[in-house]
């Protein structure tokens, strides 16, 4: 506990005592647990700071510097104050304290900081998980924005990779500020960066260059000519920042860029322009596009202020949405969109079938048609379409989320009534499958002797090897149907002849035969 009070700080002030404030800086620096006096003893040296700068006398500049940990904010402003005369002692000062010595060097605003200040920044590691370092290193930063010297443009840049590390995200949104800030300079490094690093960063950089204005828009107007999507991307999303037209026949013509980020980026950004000339061609999107660009276009189209009426336009639009009551209110010019919408909306298939039947559609011959049958389970009306419905219901073979299990049996019937060669090696592939019922690979079976396609006799024979018992004796059946239906060529009669053994005998060369056993063999009568 001190003997005495503390210093008289105004009075050192007013004698211009400079040893005596400079002393006071320490006083009490001991820890105390009562929180009371460390405050009052921190304001004591807290005033010591302040009077110093003041007195903005040179010696007092080293003493200010030690006390950046203790004091930071006073000492900081004390420097400040003091000045020029306070450079030489702040650039070394950044090699232990860059979180304090950096800002002030910037608000002192010396030029002979900027070549240290990046040095500095280079040596400290930006992936680095240290708060410490990730605090000095946005406090660099954040300095040289404030010079806006374009050499540093460059290390700033390098501060936008995305590592994933802890931290990162404040280092990086300190280094896009300060390269906001920098500004025209940068504009030239960041367009030559532009497609450099993951799709975040390229991102990143198009939202400096928009914050950074006019001098970047015939840059960015040029990157959405780039070679690289992403760039074409960060380009047009950029341009929608803007506050004025001069891009909109750009962003139209991207619209039509063959990389739908780069056409949903653009469309995003006419729509925060609000640019009516893209009116109509966000329309040809919305009726054009596929599912993503409909929404991009329906969402553009909503910000402009198009109001949709009660035409087809409109039908895409509320597709678009999702919004399959307002398609069934717009009545019959809602029928074609909503059909074409069947191809896209799986998972709201229910509800578009719904409105389309509300309306009396009635499915023609075609893709859609069977889409619409296939939905209603009303196999029988893909046999009479025929051909158009043969890759649908080979789709349904396979085992997914969009085409389960229970569809697979009614498919494969389905396709053995139609015929189609395009099926035979499909149903090969369900037959052969272990993991499939018996019913599924009996129907795929039965379907390929109703084919009577030859290509089945050698995928068949192959067959004979399996070690699944149910699938080789299968198999025989199938292959003993084929023979007797006559459909067969000679040569896969002769094929089939050359493993009549196999099928009319028992297996009993266990190695040989994909080791497997059996108890007996299905009949071969020819």
């Amino acid at each position: 506990m001190p003997l005495f009070g503390p210093p008289n700080i105004e009075k050192m002030k007013a004698k211009r005592d400079i040893d005596g404030l400079i002393k006071a800086l320490d006083y009490q620096k001991e820890e105390y647990r009562d929180l009371d006096k460390r405050i009052k003893y921190m304001e004591v040296r807290e005033s010591a700071a302040h009077a110093l700068g003041e007195l903005r006398d040179a010696r007092a500049v080293q003493p200010l510097i030690s006390a950046f940990a203790d004091i930071s904010d006073a000492a900081m402003e004390a420097v400040v104050q003091i000045g020029e005369p306070a450079v030489d002692s702040l650039i070394p000062a950044l090699a232990y304290i860059a979180r304090v010595a950096a800002p002030a060097l910037a608000r002192i605003g010396d030029g002979r900081a900027v070549e240290p200040l990046i040095r500095t920044l280079g040596s400290h590691n930006p992936a680095s998980s240290e708060r410490r370092v990730q605090a000095e290193i946005g406090a660099i930063a954040q300095a040289l924005g404030e010079f806006k010297d374009p050499r540093a443009a460059e290390p700033l840049i390098s501060l936008l990779a995305d590592t994933h590390e802890y931290g990162k995200i404040s280092v990086r949104s300190a280094a896009a500020n300060a390269l906001a800030n920098i500004g025209t300079p940068a504009v030239k490094p960041l367009i030559a960066a532009l497609g450099k690093g993951d799709v975040h960063e390229i991102e990143v950089k198009g939202e400096i260059l928009a914050k950074i204005g006019a001098p970047a828009m015939d840059p960015l107007i040029a990157s959405l000519k780039d070679e690289n999507p992403n760039v074409r991307t960060a380009a047009a999303s950029a341009l929608g920042k803007f506050n004025n037209f001069c891009a909109g026949d750009e962003l139209i013509t991207a619209l039509k860029d063959e990389n739908a980020g780069v056409r949903k980026a653009a469309a995003e950004a006419l729509g925060k322009l609000g640019d009516l000339r893209a009116i109509n061609p966000l329309i040809e999107m919305l009726r054009n596009g596929d599912r993503d660009d409909r929404w991009s276009a329906a969402a553009a189209l909503e910000k402009v202020g198009w109001q949709p009426g009660r035409d087809e336009d409109s039908a895409f639009y509320w597709i678009a949405f999702g919004r399959w009551e307002e398609c069934a209110r717009i009545g019959a010019p809602a029928v074609k969109p909503l059909a074409a919408a069947l191809k896209d909306y799986h998972n709201e298939r229910k509800l578009v079938v719904a409105a389309l039947d509300k309306l009396g559609w009635q499915p023609g011959n075609d893709e859609t048609g069977v889409i619409y049958w296939i939905f209603k389970m009303k196999w029988e009306e893909c046999v009479r379409i025929g051909a158009p419905a043969v890759d649908l219901l080979i789709a349904k073979l396979g085992f997914t989320v969009e085409y389960p299990q229970y569809s697979q049996l009614p498919a494969a019937e389905a396709l053995g009534k139609i015929g189609d060669a395009r099926a035979v090696e499909p149903l090969i592939a369900t037959f052969m499958y272990e993991k499939n019922s018996s019913d599924v690979r009996r129907a795929a079976a039965d379907a390929l002797v109703k084919i009577g396609d030859a290509r089945a006799v050698e995928l068949l024979v192959a067959a004979l090897k399996t070690v699944d018992e149910f699938t080789r004796r299968y198999a025989i059946q199938v292959l003993t149907s084929l023979y007797r239906s006559g459909r067969l060529d000679e040569a896969s009669k002769e094929l089939l002849l050359a493993h009549r053994d196999e099928m009319s005998m028992p297996h009993v060369d266990f190695e040989a035969c994909g080791k497997h056993r059996d108890d007996g063999a299905v009949g071969f009568p020819l």
